[in-house]
């Protein structure tokens, strides 16, 4: 089917620019605006918060432990 190809191509060709894009990010971080296709969702998350996320999981887990104030970038609670 040629739909079929052309998504693939068209997949393809988003996921170079994604990566592309990525020599202009900071200290390995990302921009939330856009976190991909929820594919890669805790990754991202992590990339996003650098190395304030475990300080951030810990803040989460002593003021949401049941993470009832949760997004699509979600912190969990830490353990």
């Amino acid at each position: 089917m040629v739909g079929l190809k052309e998504d693939a191509a068209n997949i393809a060709w988003s996921r170079a620019g994604w990566e592309e894009s990525a020599k202009w990010d900071h200290e390995g971080r990302i921009y939330l605006n856009f976190p991909g296709h929820g594919e890669d969702n805790l990754e991202l998350t992590k990339r996003a918060f650098g190395p304030n996320y475990a300080r951030l999981a810990q803040i989460k887990a002593q003021y949401d432990p049941n993470n009832v104030f949760r997004f699509n970038q979600n912190i969990s609670p830490a353990a």
